[in-house]
C-alpha cells in the first residue's frame, strides 16, 4: 500500500508541475508555482527525496527565469527604432491589468 501511495504522490506532483508550466501560456507565475509545489511535496515527504536543497535551487532557477523575461521584455526585441510609443506601452499595461482583473475569475 506505502509504494501505490508513494507513486501516486510523484504522479501528482508531475501532475501538477506539468500544469504549473502551462499557466506560464497565460502569463501566471508557473515557475513559482513549481517551487510551491515542490516545496509542499518535500514537506509532506519529510523532506526525504526533495530536499530543501532541491527547493532552494528551483527558487533560484525561477528567479533566474523571471530576470531572464524581464531582461527581454525590456529590450524590447528587434529594430531599437521600431519601438513602441509611451502612448501604446501604457496602452498595454492598462489593458493588461484589466485583463487581469477581469480575466483571472474565469479561470
Amino acid at each position: 500500500m506505502a509504494e501505490v501511495a508513494h507513486w501516486l504522490g510523484i504522479a501528482l506532483l508531475a501532475l501538477l508541475c506539468v500544469g504549473a508550466l502551462l499557466t506560464l501560456v497565460l502569463g501566471l507565475p508557473g515557475t513559482f508555482l513549481i517551487v510551491l509545489i515542490g516545496g509542499v511535496y518535500g514537506w509532506a515527504t519529510g523532506f526525504a527525496e526533495v530536499t530543501v536543497g532541491t527547493v532552494a535551487g528551483l527558487f533560484g532557477l525561477a528567479l533566474l527565469a523571471e530576470a531572464v523575461e524581464l531582461a527581454s521584455a525590456a529590450r524590447g526585441g528587434g529594430d531599437p527604432e521600431r519601438k513602441p510609443s509611451l502612448r501604446i506601452t501604457i496602452a498595454a499595461i492598462a489593458g493588461a491589468i484589466v485583463g487581469a482583473i477581469f480575466g483571472a475569475p474565469l479561470l
